[in-house]
């Protein structure tokens, strides 16, 4: 029982770390600097972490678009979106087809970048939840 005390607390508390911006906090919105150069940010990340840096192929659904998310640290909540999609080589040297990509910027720098890898990796949940989150920040459906 007291376990379950501890963890109904615990829930409590964490669900009050994602609240929405106060109407003082959205009038002093600040977005950071336009990513101006966003593909080239992106490709650049991309190439620190795939398997075959000079694989992969892009497309940018959207420019980059203010947004907000709370779950990003105070500092961080307001900034830029971009969506995408990047097709590249696996470790077998063959193309492992488009995977959509959700990537958060603020003042020309990467903040938080979400991928269907990331489901199907088991590093967050299931494929199908990950298309639904990403489809969602990046098409609002």
């Amino acid at each position: 029982m007291k376990s379950l005390i501890t963890v109904f607390i615990l829930l409590i508390s964490l669900s009050s770390c994602n609240r929405a911006p106060t109407a003082e906090e959205w009038a002093k919105t600040d977005y950071g600097s336009y990513p101006k150069n966003y593909e080239k940010i992106i490709k650049d990340y991309f190439a620190g972490i795939l398997k075959d840096p000079g694989s992969p192929t892009f497309a940018f659904t959207k420019p980059p678009t203010q947004s907000y998310d709370g779950y990003l640290n105070k500092e961080n909540r307001f900034g830029y979106v971009v969506c995408g999609t990047v097709n590249a080589k696996n470790s077998y040297g063959g193309y492992t087809g488009p995977e959509p990509f959700y990537i958060f910027l603020r003042n020309d720098r990467i903040i938080y970048h979400d991928s269907i890898s990331n489901y199907l990796l088991g590093r967050a949940g299931s494929p199908e939840t990950g298309h639904i989150i990403i489809n969602q920040k990046c098409f609002g459906s």
